[in-house]
């Protein structure tokens, strides 16, 4: 999943010249399972290939995209792009 953020940049068309790294792509995410004062961590990683894997604790488990899009996420991890 990409996400262009050039429309949240100030002075874009000036911006774009100097810093054209505006588009991001979505490449982890973790999730906590719990309560606030309990819980546990889930992770979601995508590979090379575009391949999803969640990494619980010792289990290693392939997920689609669309797995992936329904996750409560508590942080997401972005890789940044030129335009």
């Amino acid at each position: 999943m990409f996400i262009n953020m050039s429309e949240f940049a100030t002075n874009y068309e000036v911006d774009k010249k100097q810093n054209p790294y505006l588009n991001y792509e979505l490449f982890g995410v973790v999730c906590h399972i719990g309560s606030v004062n309990t819980g546990h961590y889930v992770t979601v990683i995508k590979n090379n290939e575009g391949k999803w894997f969640k990494f619980d604790d010792s289990v290693v488990t392939l997920m689609t995209w669309g797995q992936v899009s329904q996750l409560k996420a508590y942080m997401l991890f972005y890789m940044i792009h030129k335009l």
